[in-house]
Protein backbone atom coordinates (compact mmCIF):
# COMPACT_ATOMS: atom_id res chain seq x y z
CA UNK A 1 0.00 0.00 0.00
CA UNK A 2 1.06 3.57 -0.58
CA UNK A 3 0.44 6.85 1.24
CA UNK A 4 -1.18 9.27 -1.18
CA UNK A 5 1.49 11.63 -2.47
CA UNK A 6 1.22 12.84 -6.03
CA UNK A 7 4.91 12.44 -6.83
CA UNK A 8 6.22 10.91 -10.09
CA UNK A 9 8.39 8.33 -8.31
CA UNK A 10 5.46 7.14 -6.18
CA UNK A 11 3.10 7.00 -9.15
CA UNK A 12 5.64 4.97 -11.10
CA UNK A 13 5.91 2.37 -8.30
CA UNK A 14 2.14 2.22 -7.92
CA UNK A 15 1.64 1.76 -11.65
CA UNK A 16 4.14 -1.12 -11.71
CA UNK A 17 2.30 -2.88 -8.88
CA UNK A 18 -1.08 -2.22 -10.51
CA UNK A 19 0.13 -3.71 -13.80
CA UNK A 20 1.44 -6.80 -12.00
CA UNK A 21 -1.35 -7.51 -9.50
CA UNK A 22 -4.34 -5.74 -11.05
CA UNK A 23 -5.00 -3.54 -8.04
CA UNK A 24 -3.38 -0.94 -5.80
CA UNK A 25 -4.19 0.40 -2.34
CA UNK A 26 -3.59 4.06 -1.57
CA UNK A 27 -3.81 5.33 2.00
CA UNK A 28 -5.43 8.61 3.05
CA UNK A 29 -6.55 9.64 -0.41
CA UNK A 30 -9.34 11.61 1.23
CA UNK A 31 -8.79 13.59 4.43
CA UNK A 32 -10.99 13.38 7.51
CA UNK A 33 -12.51 16.74 6.56
CA UNK A 34 -13.28 15.38 3.08
CA UNK A 35 -14.95 12.34 4.61
CA UNK A 36 -17.17 14.44 6.88
CA UNK A 37 -18.53 16.29 3.84
CA UNK A 38 -18.98 13.06 1.85
CA UNK A 39 -20.77 11.34 4.71
CA UNK A 40 -23.07 14.33 5.28
CA UNK A 41 -24.01 14.40 1.58
CA UNK A 42 -24.50 10.64 1.55
CA UNK A 43 -26.77 10.72 4.60
CA UNK A 44 -28.87 13.41 2.94
CA UNK A 45 -29.06 11.40 -0.27
CA UNK A 46 -30.18 8.26 1.57
CA UNK A 47 -32.84 10.23 3.44
CA UNK A 48 -34.25 12.40 0.63
CA UNK A 49 -33.37 10.85 -2.75
CA UNK A 50 -32.93 7.12 -2.21
CA UNK A 51 -36.65 6.54 -1.42
CA UNK A 52 -37.43 7.81 -4.93
CA UNK A 53 -35.16 5.26 -6.61
CA UNK A 54 -36.29 1.84 -7.79
CA UNK A 55 -35.34 -1.13 -9.94
CA UNK A 56 -31.64 -1.54 -10.70
CA UNK A 57 -30.82 1.85 -9.17
CA UNK A 58 -31.10 0.61 -5.58
CA UNK A 59 -31.04 -2.66 -3.64
CA UNK A 60 -32.35 -3.34 -0.14
CA UNK A 61 -31.56 -6.10 2.35
CA UNK A 62 -34.26 -8.48 3.57
CA UNK A 63 -34.66 -6.20 6.60
CA UNK A 64 -35.32 -3.16 4.41
CA UNK A 65 -31.95 -1.42 4.81
CA UNK A 66 -30.09 0.03 1.84
CA UNK A 67 -27.51 -2.45 0.62
CA UNK A 68 -26.34 -0.64 -2.54
CA UNK A 69 -27.15 2.39 -4.67
CA UNK A 70 -26.16 2.29 -8.33
CA UNK A 71 -27.34 5.74 -9.43
CA UNK A 72 -25.56 8.05 -6.99
CA UNK A 73 -23.84 10.39 -9.44
CA UNK A 74 -26.86 10.46 -11.78
CA UNK A 75 -29.05 11.87 -9.04
CA UNK A 76 -26.69 14.13 -7.09
CA UNK A 77 -24.73 17.16 -8.26
CA UNK A 78 -22.32 16.70 -5.35
CA UNK A 79 -21.44 13.11 -6.24
CA UNK A 80 -21.34 13.85 -9.96
CA UNK A 81 -18.79 16.59 -9.26
CA UNK A 82 -16.81 14.32 -6.92
CA UNK A 83 -16.66 11.62 -9.60
CA UNK A 84 -15.38 14.18 -12.12
CA UNK A 85 -13.05 16.03 -9.74
CA UNK A 86 -9.51 16.79 -10.87
CA UNK A 87 -8.06 14.93 -7.89
CA UNK A 88 -9.84 11.72 -8.85
CA UNK A 89 -9.34 11.97 -12.61
CA UNK A 90 -5.66 12.86 -12.35
CA UNK A 91 -5.03 9.77 -10.23
CA UNK A 92 -6.96 7.19 -12.25
CA UNK A 93 -5.74 8.55 -15.60
CA UNK A 94 -2.23 7.59 -14.53
CA UNK A 95 -3.24 3.93 -14.26
CA UNK A 96 -5.16 4.00 -17.53
CA UNK A 97 -2.33 5.64 -19.52
CA UNK A 98 -5.12 7.77 -20.96
CA UNK A 99 -7.52 10.53 -20.00
CA UNK A 100 -10.19 9.06 -17.74
CA UNK A 101 -13.85 9.31 -18.70
CA UNK A 102 -15.95 9.04 -15.53
CA UNK A 103 -18.80 6.55 -15.72
CA UNK A 104 -20.82 6.29 -12.52
CA UNK A 105 -20.49 6.53 -8.74
CA UNK A 106 -22.11 3.84 -6.61
CA UNK A 107 -22.55 3.20 -2.89
CA UNK A 108 -22.13 -0.18 -1.18
CA UNK A 109 -23.45 0.03 2.37
CA UNK A 110 -23.16 -3.62 3.47
CA UNK A 111 -25.14 -3.11 6.72
CA UNK A 112 -23.93 -5.34 9.56
CA UNK A 113 -25.15 -8.95 9.56
CA UNK A 114 -27.65 -8.43 6.72
CA UNK A 115 -25.49 -6.93 3.95
CA UNK A 116 -25.68 -8.92 0.73
CA UNK A 117 -22.54 -10.44 -0.80
CA UNK A 118 -21.24 -9.61 -4.26
CA UNK A 119 -20.29 -12.84 -6.07
CA UNK A 120 -16.88 -13.13 -7.72
CA UNK A 121 -16.94 -11.48 -11.14
CA UNK A 122 -15.07 -9.25 -13.62
CA UNK A 123 -16.34 -5.73 -14.26
CA UNK A 124 -15.54 -5.72 -17.95
CA UNK A 125 -17.99 -8.55 -18.53
CA UNK A 126 -20.60 -5.82 -18.08
CA UNK A 127 -18.69 -2.83 -19.43
CA UNK A 128 -17.21 -4.29 -22.63
CA UNK A 129 -14.51 -1.61 -22.78
CA UNK A 130 -12.05 -1.97 -25.65
CA UNK A 131 -8.73 -3.43 -24.46
CA UNK A 132 -10.26 -3.59 -20.95
CA UNK A 133 -8.77 -0.15 -20.32
CA UNK A 134 -11.08 0.66 -17.44
CA UNK A 135 -10.93 0.55 -13.66
CA UNK A 136 -12.83 0.99 -10.43
CA UNK A 137 -11.79 3.29 -7.60
CA UNK A 138 -13.32 2.02 -4.35
CA UNK A 139 -13.29 4.48 -1.42
CA UNK A 140 -13.58 3.28 2.17
CA UNK A 141 -15.82 5.30 4.50
CA UNK A 142 -15.29 2.87 7.42
CA UNK A 143 -12.62 0.46 8.57
CA UNK A 144 -12.95 -2.39 6.10
CA UNK A 145 -11.66 -5.95 6.05
CA UNK A 146 -12.86 -9.50 5.37
CA UNK A 147 -15.17 -9.46 8.41
CA UNK A 148 -17.42 -6.63 7.18
CA UNK A 149 -17.74 -6.93 3.43
CA UNK A 150 -14.34 -5.73 2.22
CA UNK A 151 -13.27 -6.30 -1.37
CA UNK A 152 -11.51 -9.58 -2.11
CA UNK A 153 -9.27 -9.88 -5.16
CA UNK A 154 -7.60 -12.73 -7.03
CA UNK A 155 -4.26 -11.07 -7.71
CA UNK A 156 -2.99 -11.15 -11.28
CA UNK A 157 -6.18 -12.51 -12.85
CA UNK A 158 -6.64 -9.34 -14.89
CA UNK A 159 -4.08 -10.80 -17.31
CA UNK A 160 -6.28 -13.77 -18.22
CA UNK A 161 -8.97 -11.95 -20.21
CA UNK A 162 -12.69 -12.44 -19.64
CA UNK A 163 -13.48 -15.78 -17.99
CA UNK A 164 -16.82 -17.55 -18.48
CA UNK A 165 -19.58 -16.36 -16.14
CA UNK A 166 -23.04 -17.59 -15.28
CA UNK A 167 -26.15 -16.06 -13.71
CA UNK A 168 -25.75 -15.34 -10.00
CA UNK A 169 -29.23 -13.86 -9.44
CA UNK A 170 -27.62 -11.55 -6.88
CA UNK A 171 -29.10 -8.04 -6.74
CA UNK A 172 -26.59 -5.53 -8.08
CA UNK A 173 -24.23 -8.18 -9.49
CA UNK A 174 -26.11 -10.55 -11.77
CA UNK A 175 -23.13 -12.61 -12.99
CA UNK A 176 -20.48 -14.72 -11.29
CA UNK A 177 -17.45 -16.78 -12.31
CA UNK A 178 -18.74 -20.16 -13.54
CA UNK A 179 -15.71 -22.31 -12.76
CA UNK A 180 -15.51 -22.16 -8.96
CA UNK A 181 -13.03 -25.05 -9.00
CA UNK A 182 -10.65 -22.78 -10.90
CA UNK A 183 -10.90 -20.20 -8.11
CA UNK A 184 -10.12 -22.84 -5.50
CA UNK A 185 -6.96 -23.74 -7.43
CA UNK A 186 -5.71 -20.15 -7.18
CA UNK A 187 -6.68 -19.61 -3.54
CA UNK A 188 -3.09 -18.50 -2.86
CA UNK A 189 -3.79 -15.43 -5.01
CA UNK A 190 -6.78 -14.40 -2.89
CA UNK A 191 -6.23 -11.04 -1.13
CA UNK A 192 -8.57 -8.95 1.04
CA UNK A 193 -6.91 -5.58 1.73
CA UNK A 194 -7.52 -3.85 5.07
CA UNK A 195 -8.63 -0.26 4.62
CA UNK A 196 -9.17 2.71 6.90
CA UNK A 197 -11.58 5.59 6.18
CA UNK A 198 -10.27 7.70 3.31
CA UNK A 199 -8.20 4.90 1.74
CA UNK A 200 -8.87 3.97 -1.87
CA UNK A 201 -8.53 0.73 -3.80
CA UNK A 202 -8.11 0.86 -7.58
CA UNK A 203 -8.66 -2.31 -9.58
CA UNK A 204 -8.47 -3.30 -13.24
CA UNK A 205 -11.66 -4.00 -15.20
CA UNK A 206 -10.64 -7.65 -15.76
CA UNK A 207 -9.56 -8.45 -12.20
CA UNK A 208 -11.66 -11.15 -10.52
CA UNK A 209 -13.14 -9.73 -7.33
CA UNK A 210 -16.17 -9.78 -5.08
Amino acid sequence: MYLFENKPENLSKMKAQYDKEGFIQIKKFFSQDDLKVIEKELAGFCKDTAPKLSGRDINYTSSGEINSIHALSQNSTFFKNLLSSKKVLDLVSHFLNDDAEPRVMEFFAKPAKVGMPSPMHQDNLYWCIADANGLTAWIALDHCDETNGGLTYYSGTHKDGIIEHMNSYAPGSSQTIKDLAMLRKIEDKRVTPVLEPGDVLIHHANLIHG
